[in-house]
């Protein structure tokens, strides 16, 4: 059974292949070692999920996606909730 700590270079290779797909200026506020350390803590906390018979790389890459998928869905739901925030304080 690996650990994370094992499996740490693999995780930081696999994000970094990842990183020239995402779209970081949709989420101006924050930069990619602040999305990495939040992937990384996810990926930790959902160790024991990866069913290790099975190779890495798949599970990384969905446990990835989705991760981002949040945060940057996430961002949009405060960026709705500033706008209206802004609107009724106008109106």
């Amino acid at each position: 059974m690996y650990s994370f700590e094992e499996k740490l270079p693999e995780i930081e290779a696999a994000l970094e292949r990842k990183r020239s797909k995402w779209d970081l200026d949709a989420l101006a506020y924050i930069d990619y070692d602040d999305i990495k350390q939040i992937i990384m803590c996810h990926i930790h906390k959902k160790w024991s999920l990866w069913d290790q018979s099975k190779p890495i790389e798949p599970w990384l890459s969905r446990v990835v996606s989705n991760q981002f998928k949040n945060l940057l869905r996430n961002h949009y739901h405060l960026m709705v909730l500033s706008f209206l925030i802004l609107f009724l304080l106008i109106s």
